[in-house]
């Protein structure tokens, strides 16, 4: 597993004992982490592979600042693309034929209702590499393209969905919320149990992995979680994100269609009430 410090991964981890051996790579040293390796170093990618002859490859890491991917588009593409084509390099250099896990978005949609697999349209930086990475993760036969959104609840202090809502509901300055944005976001814990369930099966082919149903507005979610969680809404207001001075431009209909994912699971996907209703029952037992 590559990018074995981020917050997928971290649910992710304690979820893959059952699958066997892991081998957890990332940039920096890390108590989770097996080995620290620079992706960018085709040499040692391949040095690592070729010791490791590995079965399955979960390759998370990435650069997902939607905004310095703008910013910096060298650096976008030499770690979402070229650190994906050193991997899949290095696999085709050891003969190998493992199952190949590549992490994606769905920002790579910004359609006008829920998007099919075959429905991309990148709009930033961000998107169109991740795009282009998902090309050169195709290029092995037994690769899984996984376009996601998710969110869940993090580990630490002061940096949770829980907690920012509360600043957002309590404070004088309130929050406006992005009425005009469409998302198919799932609770990570059911996206992580989703993604063993698919290695498991050894499912390939490019996927949408996110809730079922026809999604919801930014606006709309943050407010059911704030209802959920008993916070007043008042403060929280409709707005738009082309008001907001971004660097990347956000595609406004991410929402995306998972019957193929499901068909492949042969299991159905949680709705967006499922997925609040975990997400807030989570949250409850977390804090005691």
């Amino acid at each position: 597993m590559t990018g074995a410090t981020g917050g997928l991964a971290s649910v992710l981890l304690p979820k893959l004992d059952a699958l066997g051996q892991l081998i957890t790579v990332a940039r920096h040293a890390d108590s989770l982490i097996t080995d620290t390796l620079n992706l960018s170093n085709a040499e040692a990618v391949l040095e690592l592979v070729k010791r490791e002859q590995p079965d399955v490859i979960i390759h998370l890491a990435a650069l997902t600042d939607v905004d310095q991917c703008e910013k910096y588009p060298a650096l976008a593409w030499k770690q979402n693309v070229c650190n994906t084509r050193n991997l899949v390099e290095a696999v085709k250099a050891c003969r190998l034929n493992p199952h190949f896990v590549y992490a994606s978005t769905d920002m790579v949609y910004d359609g006008n209702g829920v998007n099919a697999e075959r429905d991309t349209h990148p709009g930033n930086v961000y998107a169109l590499t991740k795009l282009w990475g998902e090309d050169i993760a195709g290029m092995l036969e037994k690769s899984l393209i996984l376009r996601l959104n998710f969110f869940g609840v993090s580990k630490k202090s002061g940096t949770s969905l829980t907690s920012w809502l509360k600043q957002a509901c309590l404070s004088d300055q309130g929050a406006t919320l992005f009425s005009d944005v469409m998302f198919s976001p799932l609770f990570a814990e059911d996206l992580a149990d989703a993604i063993v369930a698919l290695i498991a099966k050894e499912g390939s082919g490019v996927v949408n992995l996110g809730c079922r149903g026809n999604g919801v507005s930014k606006a709309d979610f943050l407010r059911r979680v704030a209802t959920e969680i008993g916070l007043p809404t008042d403060r929280l207001r409709d707005g738009s994100v082309k008001d907001v001075a971004l660097a990347a431009y956000r595609p406004r209909d991410m929402r995306m269609d998972v019957s193929k994912v499901e068909k492949l699971m042969k299991r159905k996907l949680p709705t967006i009430d499922e997925t609040i209703g975990r997400f807030v029952k989570m949250s409850a037992n977390l804090r005691g």
